[in-house]
């Protein structure tokens, strides 16, 4: 006995994972070679979970025109990986042109994902090459997933699929078979390949989990969190709990708070009533907490200020309606009203929203006293001007530092940039993190501190929203950490605060100065973390209303 499931690449784009009730198993291509990205994957991905399938995510080795080395290869993989990182079983796919490299190769790359995810790779191959090269150094490690198929005939599932009887090689036996490349199966019109895992799903999880870190290294691992999921699931909350229906006054909710699950844990929520667009920037603010983009969304603001703020933060894009919305993105009407997608898989299309009190107004008794002032339900057209869609920055528990005898990847500039914010440290400390690329880095500062001018690019926005978190002080320590680059990141950070005419983000201030009063944004420093840009204001409004 085993499981059954299939592997995937944007060759099936319009494959829909809830649609596929007999599989167990999806495994999603993510990227190939050090540059390819699988448009489809993240989409792929985000459904397996959400339908409750096990997933496994892989990387096509040495893919046409995207050829690089093995370490640059994994880590491309490994930024996309991300996101899944203790919620997939990661792969490397061995075929076509990266035959010729041999096992040292594909061991490299098994091994650089290991230590940078924690997690355990295996490697898929086609039976022939098990023969072919000493895979000893690599089976005694890494699971195989193997492919052998009879003829070319279609066929649905198999619980003992044919196989040749011969060993396989310096594996004692798969962890995946793959028997067919011209599989039929319900739900999709078209061929797809067709795996069996021989094991249960407890197995799988427990291959998708994060080990401590290696030997030897000052490397932390991380599981990532969706936060889209995150947000969905307080909405969810919010939408099916009776404590809290629709009120524009009350908009904040009263005393008190619901205990909700989450990925991210146990969040508490206040108790009372929302309106439409405080419920969604309140599920989003809540599921950002913790993350270096915590405090960019605030549920003091209204459907008219809500794109600025969504988009600002970096973490969203301004999509058409024409546009597939996921889970956790947000229908906008930027004058009226606003909701949450809550599920479209192609299955079923949901929204969560608050609507109307049960007076038919704007404020009535506390609670929902109708089951239709917060409620999830069809998706249905209205007048929406267009979906806010997250791009996932923010899916990460926490920033990993290199191992000890390596070097952090990326651009020198955005390097020197990450030391200027102390990221690396000083002294010996930044020697040993930046490593082989210590030289060149600081090569780097020192030419930014000194007013000399990058050649390299750098994203303004990206620096101004790390401005407005807070990363880089005020005054003359933001000048001496920006160097060259603080009059063009200066100004991106006054237009999105609105400081230079050119916008203007909307926060209800004495809103925000009541639930400072009330204890939500905690004390000294964590009050200033978590107010960032709206600190000052807010809190010179706090102390007027205190006198």
């Amino acid at each position: 006995m085993g499981l059954n499931g299939i592997d995937i690449s944007s060759w099936q784009d319009d494959l829909v994972v809830s649609a596929m009730g007999s599989c167990d198993f999806v495994i999603v291509k993510a990227t190939g070679g050090a540059g390819y990205s699988n448009e489809c994957f993240r989409r792929h991905a985000d459904e397996t979970l959400a339908a409750g399938k096990l997933l496994g995510c892989y990387h096509y080795a040495r893919d046409h025109g995207y050829e690089g080395s093995a370490e640059s290869e994994a880590d491309h993989f490994i930024s996309a990986f991300k996101p899944y990182t203790g919620k997939a079983i990661p792969f490397l796919d061995w075929e076509a042109d990266a035959l010729n490299l041999g096992p040292s190769w594909a061991k490299t790359w098994l091994e650089r994902v290991k230590a940078k995810t924690g997690v355990t790779p295996g490697i898929y191959t086609s039976k022939s090459v098990l023969f072919s090269y000493d895979w000893s150094s690599v089976a005694k490690t890494y699971p195989l997933w193997v492919a052998q198929y009879p003829n070319y005939e279609e066929t649905g599932f198999l619980s003992e699929p044919w196989t040749d009887g011969w060993d396989f090689g310096a594996w004692k036996d798969p962890l995946i078979f793959q028997y067919t490349g011209t599989g039929r199966i319900p739900g999709y019109g078209g061929h797809l390949d067709l795996d069996l895992f021989y094991g249960t799903k407890d197995d799988w999880r427990g291959l998708c989990a994060v080990a401590g870190a290696s030997a030897g290294t000052k490397e932390v691992k991380e599981v990532a969190i969706s936060r889209a999921n995150v947000a969905a699931q307080i909405m969810e909350h919010l939408c099916t709990c009776a404590e809290h229906g629709y009120s524009q006054p009350g908009r904040h909710g009263t005393s008190g708070h619901c205990n909700v699950k989450t990925d991210a844990g146990t969040i508490k929520v206040t108790k009372g009533d929302r309106d439409c667009s405080s419920a969604v920037c309140e599920a989003w603010e809540l599921a950002l907490a913790g993350s270096p983009y915590d405090g960019l969304i605030t549920r003091y603001n209204w459907t008219g200020g809500m794109r600025e703020m969504f988009v600002g933060s970096g973490l969203f894009s301004w999509k058409p309606m024409s546009f597939n919305a996921s889970r956790g993105d947000i229908y906008l009407e930027e004058e009226h009203h606003t909701a949450m997608c809550i599920r479209n898989d192609g299955t079923a299309d949901l929204l969560g929203e608050f609507s109307i009190s049960e007076t038919g107004g704007i404020d009535g008794e506390p609670g929902d006293q109708t089951g239709r002032e917060s409620w999830i339900h069809d998706y249905y057209p209205g007048s929406w001007d267009g979906i806010l869609h997250y791009n996932g920055k923010a899916d990460t528990g926490g920033a990993s530092t290199p191992t000890g005898s390596g070097a952090p990847s990326g651009d020198v500039s955005e390097l020197a940039a990450r030391v200027i914010a102390g990221d690396f440290g000083n002294g010996d400390a930044r020697r040993a993190a930046l490593g082989s690329r210590y030289d060149e880095v600081q090569a780097e500062v020192n030419r930014i501190l000194s007013g000399g001018s990058s050649s390299s690019s750098y994203d303004v926005d990206a620096l101004a929203r790390r401005v407005i978190a807070g990363e880089f002080e005020n005054g003359d320590e933001r000048k001496r950490r920006l160097g060259d680059r603080y009059s063009a990141v200066q100004k991106r950070v006054n237009e999105i605060l609105g400081a230079s005419g050119a916008g203007t983000t909307s926060m209800d201030v004495d809103a925000m100065a009541r639930a400072v009063i009330r204890g939500d944004y905690g004390n000294g420093e964590e009050r200033k973390r978590r107010l960032g840009s709206y600190y000052s204001i807010v809190q010179r409004r706090v102390n007027e209303m205190l006198s």
